[in-house]
Formats: structure tokens, C-alpha cells, sequence
């Protein structure tokens, strides 16, 4: 059951860490539609959505750290 919660927290990180990427641009689709999507789901709330990628990152990675401490116990 240790195990099942350490994948889902790194799973969640990387989603974090993915949505982050993609607010910021760092990251671009290869379809001109979906890239058109995606800006227009930005368009006018980024600082928000980039605020909110963040938190969940750092919310992730504290309790992967808690976990990976508490294992090792």
C-alpha cells in the first residue's frame, strides 16, 4: 500500500510539473488545433493557472519527501 501512494504522489508531481511547463510554453503540441486549445484555456487566467501549478508541485513534493522519510524509517 506504501508503494500505491508513492507512485500516485509522483504521478500527481509530474502532472504539476507538466502543467507548469505548459503554462509557461515551455512546452508545445504538435497538432496547430490543440495548440490553439490550449491557448485559448490560457488566455486571460495564466497567472492564476501558473499560481496553481506551483502550489500543486510544491504541495507534491513536500509529502513524496514525508513519504520517502517515513519509509526509510
Amino acid at each position: 500500500m506504501d508503494s500505491f501512494g508513492l507512485i500516485a504522489e509522483l504521478i500527481f508531481l509530474g502532472m504539476g510539473i507538466y502543467f507548469l511547463l505548459l503554462s509557461f510554453g515551455k512546452i508545445k503540441v504538435k497538432k496547430p488545433e490543440d495548440q490553439e486549445r490550449i491557448d485559448a484555456f490560457f488566455e486571460g487566467k495564466t497567472w492564476f493557472l501558473r499560481i496553481l501549478a506551483v502550489f500543486l508541485v510544491i504541495v507534491m513534493a513536500l509529502n513524496l519527501i514525508i513519504h520517502i522519510q517515513q519509509l526509510m524509517q
